[in-house]
Parts: structure tokens; C-alpha cells; sequence
């Protein structure tokens, strides 16, 4: 990884996010946050300019309160909108992260794929990661690591497996962060 490039973490206020946005810098990586509560994603990314990489952990997640049209301008319209400035201003690579929740018929897991689908419709590099459920580092005692490992007929989209298969099991921040910095 060259600490040369610019990284645009959005979501910097997040989870998985804040922890990214720490640790990169901790590792004195050239990067830059973004969340809703700071700026209008799609009226202030004139940042996008001066960034290489976007890694977008931003989501509207599971909640029962939120609406279908939540989900659609968060997970969707806003992941379209940072690929059309993506697209603008020439960036090399994006991330997305997705969730394994992809599988279910609910707005979240549906909307995360919608999002995963409309990265195919620009020129840049990207790469498709799906979360499973993420924990602080020991805050659970995990029982079966799970490792990223690309899909067979995708050499973009990543899922977590187990030496046996695919795993829907858990993983922490820490090796989350590790298999991010390995895509960098």
C-alpha cells in the first residue's frame, strides 16, 4: 500500500467506518472521512478530486423504524451519486461494503445488492465486500474464523468463508480492516 494515495472513507461515523478512519490514520495513510452528519454526500464531494480509493461503509442499517424509501436514498440514490462523482473525477478503485444479508428479502439486504448492481455500470475498478455480522475486536469469543474469499464466478465480489464453505457467521473489526488494507 502507497501512503501516497488518497482514501475517502464515507460512513466515518459508523462502525466499521469510524474504525477504518482511525486505524488508517493511526498507520499514517493519506485518508479523509465523510458521514451524513458532517456534509450532503452528493452536494460536497468536490473532495473526490484529490482521492484515489473510496471506501464507502455508509449505509442507512437494519432498523424497523426506517421506511423502504430510507433504505432506497441512502443505500441506493447515495451509493449512485458517489459513482457518478467517482466516475467525474477519475477514481482508481472503490469498495463497497455489503452485507451477506444480500440473501434476504428485506430493504436493507435489498438495497445493499441494488447498490452492488449499479457499480457495474461505471468504468473505475471496484470491489464488492459482504460483511457478516462485525463485532468490536473481543467483545464475543468467536468460535470459527472466517477469511474473504471471492466468489467463483466473481473476481470482485468477496464473501467470508470457513475452511468448509461459505460462513454467515461473524468476524471482528480488526479483520475486517486487515482484508481492506489488502485491497488498497
Amino acid at each position: 500500500m502507497n501512503n501516497s494515495n488518497r482514501i475517502l472513507v464515507t460512513g466515518a461515523k459508523g462502525f466499521v467506518g469510524s474504525y477504518l478512519l482511525k486505524t488508517w490514520l493511526d498507520k499514517e495513510m493519506n485518508v479523509i472521512g465523510t458521514s451524513r452528519e458532517d456534509t450532503d454526500l452528493s452536494k460536497d464531494m468536490l473532495t473526490c478530486r484529490a482521492v484515489d480509493t473510496i471506501v464507502h461503509t455508509a449505509a442507512l442499517c437494519p432498523n424497523k423504524r426506517h421506511k423502504v424509501e430510507q433504505y432506497v436514498d441512502n443505500n441506493v440514490t447515495a451509493t449512485r451519486n458517489l459513482c457518478e462523482y467517482a466516475q467525474d473525477f477519475g477514481i482508481d478503485k472503490f469498495i463497497y461494503l455489503s452485507t451477506m444479508s444480500v440473501y434476504d428479502s428485506e430493504p436493507y439486504g435489498v438495497t445493499k445488492l441494488m447498490g452492488e448492481l449499479i457499480l457495474g455500470d461505471y468504468d473505475f475498478e471496484s470491489v464488492i465486500v459482504r460483511l457478516p455480522r462485525v463485532y468490536a475486536d473481543g467483545t464475543v469469543t468467536l468460535r470459527s474464523p472466517l477469511t474473504f474469499s471471492p466468489l467463483v464466478l466473481s473476481q470482485r465480489v468477496y464473501e467470508p468463508t470457513r475452511n468448509e464453505g461459505i460462513g454467515f457467521g461473524y468476524m471482528y473489526l480488526r479483520e475486517v480492516e486487515q482484508f481492506l488494507w489488502s485491497l488498497l
